[in-house]
């Protein structure tokens, strides 16, 4: 469908178009009100990079990771639109309506947003960067938006799941980061601050992470990490069913939505990590770690410690 022409064309309501491959294609004043085209991984989302949206009605369309990068939007009614973790990085949504819009965690970075309407949208989250062109009297601190630039301090911050493809880390401190299912494939990452960081099912294809620090840095065997890159060199920890854990240093650490089954934890010290969100994790391999009453569990797990 790249480059088609599909000017007013009707997609009808609620259309799965989750698939489909838009690129380059001409969509302006196009209906897909309440069309599918993104959901949760690993579903997939559309392709709609680079399109030509002018004037489409999305008015409560499903976008939840749909790529819009240099998508053209201006004039668009996006309207109580679901854009969970779209990547709009350098759209074009002046004059669009995203009145209702959840944009908690989207990629905001180069986007313009001149003379749009976002009363009432869900902007928690969502990055930008010194480019981005927002509204006149835009409250970026009462939106909760994270600016992504060199030498900024994101430490510890919630960043799952969100599209950083392209981004500009130079410098940024990530320490402690959840980074879980994040996209960074050709982010600048040098000189960055990955110590404790979250990286399990993150894509890192092509990243710069060049005199990045990854000490204590997580993965799995999900992670996409760059060609010819050594992981145990820069002393990542490897968290995956079965592996050998046995007397690591795992302190201080966010485990959120790894996998312990079968992991030997005998000596691992354990003070300060958060272990509240893991799976397969039993009493027992709590049990054989060091300093394991002074980290994070649910709730389940702390009654069977006998924790209070």
């Amino acid at each position: 469908m790249s480059g088609n022409f599909l000017t007013t064309a009707l997609f009808g309501k609620c259309h799965d178009l989750r698939k489909t491959d838009f690129r380059g294609a001409k969509l302006g004043n196009a209906n897909l009100i309440g069309a599918v085209l993104g959901d949760w991984y690993p579903v997939g989302s559309a392709d709609l990079s680079s399109t030509d949206l002018i004037g489409v009605n999305l008015s409560n369309a499903l976008l939840i990771g749909t790529n819009l990068s240099s998508t053209n939007l201006s004039f668009a009614d996006l309207s109580n639109a679901n854009l969970y973790g779209a990547n709009l990085s350098n759209a074009n949504l002046s004059n669009a309506k995203l009145n209702g819009a959840n944009l908690i965690r989207a990629n905001l970075i180069g986007a313009n947003f001149t003379s749009v309407n976002l009363s009432n949208a869900n902007l928690h989250g969502a990055i930008y960067n010194k480019v981005t062109k927002l509204p006149d009297n835009f409250d970026l601190t009462k939106e909760q938006m994270l600016l992504i630039a060199p030498g900024v301090n994101l430490s510890g911050v919630e960043l799952n799941s969100v599209n950083f493809d392209d981004a500009d880390f130079r410098g940024i401190n990530l320490s402690n980061a959840n980074l879980n299912e994040s996209i960074l494939s050709n982010a600048n990452l040098s000189n960055a601050n990955l110590s404790n960081a979250n990286l399990s099912n993150a894509n890192l294809s092509n990243a710069n992470l060049s005199n990045a620090n990854l000490k204590k840095a997580i993965y799995n065997r999900e992670t996409k990490l760059p060609k010819n890159f050594d992981p145990t060199k820069e002393q990542m920890l490897l968290i995956a069913p079965g592996v050998n854990l046995s007397g690591a240093d795992l302190s201080s650490i966010n485990f959120w939505f790894t996998d312990f089954q079968a992991i030997n934890l005998t000596n691992a010290n354990l003070e300060g990590s958060n272990l509240s969100k893991v799976y397969n994790l039993t009493p027992e391999q709590v049990k054989a770690a060091k300093n394991w009453e002074k980290a994070k569990y649910n709730d389940w797990l702390r009654i069977k410690l006998g924790l209070k």
